[in-house]
């Protein structure tokens, strides 16, 4: 399994306690050669900020359709998680944040070649 480490962080960020306690994880990734910093997060969290109210939308119409089949959304296995979700997040060009501003993203966990704990800052 490609990236299982990674797969156990965001496998606690979605624990139930981590998300009550509304805890964060500093992490910066290396994607296909592109440096992403940011907290890592709860999908559930992800879908709450206000930035992503209209992903929020689908993502409520898709999760209603699975409930409505399954009788519930079934936990994924771990090996089978496909995406971290970042928020206060950013790319980084040449050492500069791209956006200046924080943002949220989601990765592709089989995209990311590298991470470690922490977030870049800027000087």
């Amino acid at each position: 399994m490609k990236n299982g480490l990674l797969r156990v962080l965001v496998v606690n960020a979605n624990d139930s306690l981590v998300v009550e306690k509304k805890e964060t994880l500093p992490i910066t990734l290396s994607v296909n050669g592109q440096l992403i910093s940011g907290e890592l997060i709860s999908r559930s969290e992800f879908f709450t900020l206000e930035q992503n109210a209209t992903l929020k939308y689908h993502v409520d119409i898709i999760d209603a359709e699975i409930v409505q089949k399954k009788g519930e959304i079934p936990e994924i296995p771990m090996e089978e998680i496909q995406f971290l979700h970042l928020k206060n997040a950013a790319y980084w060009v040449n050492g500069v944040k791209v956006p200046s501003s924080q943002t949220s993203i989601i990765v592709n966990i089989d995209s990311v070649d590298a991470f470690n704990i922490g977030m870049l800052q800027c000087s």
